[in-house]
């Protein structure tokens, strides 16, 4: 769905079984930053991921995995 979760309400999907958490990752898999901030798995180049995510008010990004404004406490990635 084209929507923008509001911060830590994102984590219910993981909860519910709506997915499984995988690895590695692939193109399409939701990527979880713990604690509270997703994405969407884009593409990998060499080592580096890449992902779509939204920065809140900011705009809808396509980043590295570990290039963006949250610093997360891990990484995680669910088909």
């Amino acid at each position: 769905n084209n929507v923008w979760i509001e911060g830590d309400q994102a984590e219910v999907f993981t909860w519910d079984g709506s997915f499984d958490e995988v690895t590695p990752g692939r193109s399409g898999d939701k990527v979880w930053y713990s604690p509270a901030h997703s994405g969407i798995y884009q593409y990998k180049s060499g080592d580096t991921v890449y992902v779509r995510s939204k920065w809140g008010a900011f705009g809808l990004y396509e980043h590295a995995v570990n290039d963006c404004p949250w610093p997360p406490a891990g990484v995680t990635y669910y088909r």
